[in-house]
């Protein structure tokens, strides 16, 4: 497994991240270009600007490992707007194979409708999406796509499930998930069961997060260890199935006088890389589901 950072966990300056990096001893970013200071999305996710985005990392030593996009509420409410998605998606794929760019990180932000017809017109628009640009990544450019469900149930993918429907309407290679520890312990999942039921022919990444469900039905953001999720139980299993992919800590409660997430982050780092020395696993404490 490799240790991996979000750009904007530094503010997105390349040097900057750069330097964070080298301190670490990390060498794998993931990045939202749109959030880059310079850069508009439609522009630097063209094949020039992403190529010239991907070279700022590479001669600092880093491994651009993803970019990312977002598949919301609009983009499912009618035909033409998923196909206007999937003509974004190919678009971005083409510009990824360019510049070498192996995954795209897909944000499902999609607020599920109320009316049971409407849901499934939604997941038939999101299965069209996923199905296409799957079919786009494998016989043309080669790249992977790694969808992330959202973490509170009024949204359309939030359960271990839901992403194994998604993945079941678009049966493709190119096509796997984030294994995110707080969305999925917030859906009442089995994260153990889960890592190996999708096994590492569908995890292509993973989110490290701890968090702790409130009586009112919401829930905190902890740091690692403080929280319901057995951290070390989820590093045990993915070691288990053989996952080498990229793991990335998460939503780590922010410290005084950090002006981005650097603290945090690096917080949370060595926490990870302590987890990840130990063969065994950190055991599960009492509370902490499985």
């Amino acid at each position: 497994m490799n240790l991996c950072v979000r750009t904007d966990a530094c503010g997105n300056d390349p040097e900057r991240v750069a330097q964070y990096c080298e301190g670490l001893g990390i060498r794998e970013v993931w990045s939202f270009p749109e959030f880059a200071e310079g850069y508009g999305a439609d522009g630097l996710m063209a094949a020039d600007g992403l190529r010239a985005y991907e070279e700022q990392w590479r001669r600092r030593g880093l491994h651009l490992a993803m970019v990312s996009e977002m598949v919301d509420d609009a983009d499912l409410a009618s035909d033409p707007g998923a196909q206007a998605k999937i003509a974004r998606l190919r678009s971005v794929l083409t510009a990824m194979q360019a510049a070498e760019v192996e995954a795209l990180f897909v944000v499902l932000n999609i607020r599920a409708a109320g009316a049971e017809a409407e849901r499934e017109a939604q997941w038939r628009r999101l299965a069209a999406i996923c199905r296409d640009a799957a079919a786009h990544a494998e016989t043309t450019t080669g790249r992977r796509l790694v969808y992330h469900g959202h973490q509170t149930p009024e949204h359309l993918v939030f359960r271990a499930a839901e992403l194994e429907r998604l993945l079941s309407l678009a049966p493709s290679p190119a096509n796997g998930i984030t294994f995110c520890t707080g969305c999925l312990q917030l859906a009442g999942d089995d994260l153990g069961g889960w890592v190996e039921r999708f096994g590492t022919e569908r995890i292509f990444f993973v989110h490290m997060r701890d968090v702790r469900a409130r009586p009112d039905g919401g829930f905190d953001e902890v740091r690692f260890g403080e929280g319901e999720v057995a951290l070390g139980t989820v590093v045990e299993r993915l070691r288990a199935i053989g996952y080498d992919g990229p793991i990335c800590p998460e939503h780590i409660p922010r410290v005084a006088y950090d002006p981005h997430e650097e603290i945090s982050t690096a917080w949370g780092l060595g926490y990870l890389r302590a987890l990840l020395a130990n063969d065994a696993g950190a055991p599960a404490r009492p509370g902490q589901r499985r």
